[in-house]
C-alpha cells in the first residue's frame, strides 16, 4: 500500500490497481448486495470480503509501528483519493456509495442487527 506514492506512475498505477481488486472490489460488491457474509453457499465471495475487511483492519495496527508500515492510513487515503478521481464523477458516487452500504452492513452484522430491518434508503 505505500506504493501508491511511489514517483514511479506505472508503480502507482500498479499499487492502485491491486489495492482495488485485492481490497475495494470485494467490499463493494458486499455493499452492492452481491456478497451475503452468512451465506455457505457464497464461499468463494464471502472469503474475499472477509480478507478485505481483515486487510483493512491490520491497517492500523501497522500505523503505529515503526517502520514502512508506520504511515499505512495515509497510503490508504491516497489509494482512496486515487481510487476515486480515475472513476470519474458519477462512478465515483456509486463507488463510495456502495463502499458506505458495506460498512453500513458490517456494523449491523458486527452488531447482531437484522439486516432486513436497516436500510439505508
Amino acid at each position: 500500500l505505500p506504493l501508491v506514492s511511489d514517483a514511479q506512475a506505472s508503480c502507482v498505477a500498479k499499487a492502485v490497481e491491486f489495492f482495488s481488486e485485492l481490497v475495494i472490489e470485494p467490499i463493494v460488491e458486499l455493499g452492492l448486495g452481491e456478497t451475503d457474509l452468512d451465506d455457505d453457499d457464497d464461499d468463494d465471495s464471502s472469503t474475499r470480503c472477509l480478507v478485505a475487511w481483515r486487510i483493512l483492519s491490520k491497517l492500523s495496527y501497522g500505523s503505529k509501528e515503526a517502520g514502512g508500515s508506520r504511515n499505512a492510513s495515509g497510503s490508504l487515503i491516497v489509494a482512496l483519493q486515487k481510487l476515486l478521481i480515475h472513476a470519474g464523477k458519477e462512478d465515483s458516487k456509486s463507488l463510495a456509495k456502495n463502499l458506505f452500504r458495506a460498512v453500513y452492513q458490517a456494523c449491523g452484522t458486527s452488531l447482531g442487527l437484522d439486516q432486513r430491518s436497516l436500510s439505508l434508503e
